[in-house]
């Protein structure tokens, strides 16, 4: 929306790539949409009268100002490996895309198939070290939210005075206490 493609090959397209494992593609699409048109408007943005395809192209002319092209994917995470995944994003780049931004909704919720696993959260280290090896020597973006445990949740029934400050860099994930040594930024956002 704001930004103007740098392109390491000049020969591509450039590609934004929202992925979920979690939720409907037109739920995603009408939330994109509503914050959109509520970013552009500033104001609240009724949903009860939008054809989802209309939303579809408003995003795709909304995203694509500067040169780049938007694909929305939803994905049954029960059938989706990391090895699906890749394969998925090496499809975009044969097709001529140059992949520079992937959101994925939740990429524990991914098919562990063909992980480590071991102790608890191995294989969500391993998962999110992978996806890392992957797209970091492609210069792609990679933007995935992560549940906090179940310890964080019981200082949030205590009501801990500022509670992300307490959590922040202290391996409060769910599933995995060291998420954080395989990612290089790290937000903790308490809503």
């Amino acid at each position: 929306l704001y930004n103007v493609p740098y392109m390491r090959d000049k020969r591509k397209k450039p590609l934004l790539l929202h992925f979920s494992l979690e939720n409907e593609l037109t739920m995603n699409i009408m939330w994109l949409y509503r914050n959109l048109k509520e970013n552009e408007t500033l104001e609240a943005c009724d949903l009860s009268h939008v054809d989802v395809k209309e939303a579809a192209r408003y995003i795709k002319e909304k995203m694509g100002v500067n040169g780049y092209h938007v694909e929305m994917l939803r994905v049954n995470p029960s059938k989706c490996t990391y090895h699906d995944f890749f394969d998925m994003v090496m499809g975009f780049e044969e097709k001529g895309y140059e992949v520079h931004m992937i959101v994925c909704d939740y990429l524990s919720m991914m098919d562990k198939r063909g992980l480590i696993h071991g102790p608890s959260g191995v294989e969500i280290r391993d998962l999110f070290r992978r996806v890392r090896n992957f797209i970091a020597p492609r210069g792609i973006t990679f933007i995935t939210p992560h549940q906090l445990s179940t310890q964080a949740k019981e200082m949030i029934r205590q009501k801990v005075n500022n509670f992300v400050q307490e959590i922040a860099n202290k391996g409060y994930y769910e599933g995995c206490k060291q998420i954080e040594q395989e990612v290089d930024l790290e937000i903790t956002i308490h809503i």
